[in-house]
């Protein structure tokens, strides 16, 4: 409720700065990346508010938060929850090159895969069993969707 509240306040602020983030609700984003299952109510109160659109997802994966991106973020942590919406929820395609990466563009599997391969061996397991269970119909409803 209360992110919700903070980001009809932000409505104002975001009128003249459709196309870039607005500084407090990049800081909002980040916040909710680094806490599981709180990326996906703060985003859909932003899109539903119309304070972001689907279009800039893009922008929000690369989002800087702190030293790393919101993907970096969500990934270094392990919050599968956030990985999900991100993935699923938002319909992302997981093989366009939308992600910043080592500078340059790589796709979402690819940078989760990079930074799995970097990170230390629980790391790399959760990337691993998170892209096994994202190939999974059962797990990813899209995929079934796909197929239909």
């Amino acid at each position: 409720m209360r992110r919700y509240l903070a980001a009809l306040f932000l409505l104002s602020l975001m009128l003249s700065a459709r196309a870039e983030l607005h500084p407090a609700l990049s800081s909002a984003l980040c916040s909710a990346a680094a806490e599981d299952s709180a990326l996906a109510p703060q985003m859909e109160a932003l899109l539903e508010a119309e304070l972001i659109g689907y279009h800039q997802v893009e922008a929000v994966l690369n989002l800087p938060c702190g030293d790393q991106t919101l993907l970096a973020t969500v990934v270094n942590g392990q919050l599968a929850e956030n990985l999900e919406y991100l993935a699923i929820d938002l319909d992302l395609d997981l093989n366009a090159p939308v992600v910043e990466y080592a500078g340059r563009r790589v796709s979402f599997e690819a940078f989760l895969r990079a930074r799995g391969a970097r990170g230390d061996d629980t790391l790399k397991t959760f990337v691993e069993t998170w892209l096994a269970d994202l190939g999974d119909a059962s797990f990813n409803p899209n995929l079934e969707l796909s197929m239909n």
